[in-house]
């Protein structure tokens, strides 16, 4: 099986966090005391990606800058004597090695017959082991494409079950109880499937009408949709309790109950 050194990260929903997201990108947000978007790229090296490419219809490079910046953003922090510097250290010396990227098209983040993973940073998921992780586990064996799965009320993707967590994806539908959970890693093979496609579905689309085989697994853990401000409230709820800060906000979410 090819590596999959090429990670896609699609920014997310903007709209739901004006008028701030107008000047920074949601991914930059602080998710307890570091941008969301380093979750989200630690999921990518999860599962050993070695260029991680930010995907976005805007012009804005805000989120690339962060990454290639890192070392100025620790001289500036150790200037100011800011207990934060040595955790901007830290993510420094951990991406050092990585190659970061940006473009505004899909079709041109992925490369011919080259296996790329997608996270969207619209969903969160935290577990042991890691979304990207759990996709992989399917993808090493089957070495087809697998999207990452959430089962709902209302669900959008007809799947047929082929073990416990483990399902063939039919079809789009109005008449389904799983979704897509912006997690998926798919072949090398499939990337002609991508070219003049607007969105991820569209592709997705276009393989199963073509009678291509895509796999999907149930995701295992706590996820989070951080569309709007309550989703991003839930999560960084979540994250806080399990943080260095989780005591202290305990009692906080102790007293206002």
């Amino acid at each position: 099986m090819k590596k999959i050194k090429r990670a896609i990260i699609k920014t997310g929903e903007q709209n739901s966090f004006l008028p701030l997201s107008d000047r920074i990108p949601k991914e930059l947000f602080n998710l307890v005391d570091m941008p969301l978007m380093v979750e989200l790229v630690d999921e990518a090296l999860s599962i050993n990606a070695e260029k991680i490419i930010f995907l976005s219809p805007k012009k804005s490079k805000s989120t690339l800058n962060f990454f290639e910046n890192l070392k100025e953003i620790e001289d500036f922090l150790k200037k100011k004597g800011h207990t934060q510097a040595k955790k901007a250290q830290n993510l420094r010396k951990k991406y050092e090695n990585i190659e970061f990227g940006f473009e505004k098209k899909l079709i041109k983040a992925i490369e011919e017959k080259e296996n790329f993973s997608f996270l969207s940073a619209d969903n969160l998921i935290d577990f042991k082991k890691s979304g990207l992780s759990q996709i992989m586990d399917i993808f090493k064996t089957s070495e087809r494409p697998v999207l990452g799965l959430t089962e709902k009320e209302i669900g959008d993707l007809k799947t047929e079950k082929i073990a416990r967590r483990l399902f063939k994806i039919k079809s789009f539908s109005d008449e389904a109880t799983f979704s897509f959970f912006g997690r998926a890693i798919f072949t090398g093979e499939s990337v002609k499937f991508f070219k003049g496609k607007k969105s991820l579905t569209e592709a997705i689309e276009e393989m199963l009408k073509r009678g291509h085989t895509i796999y999907g697994t149930l995701l295992k853990g706590d996820l989070f949709e951080v569309t709007d401000y309550p989703g991003f409230l839930k999560a960084g709820i979540h994250y806080g309790l399990k943080s260095e800060y989780g005591p202290e906000l305990s009692e906080f979410i102790k007293e206002k109950i």
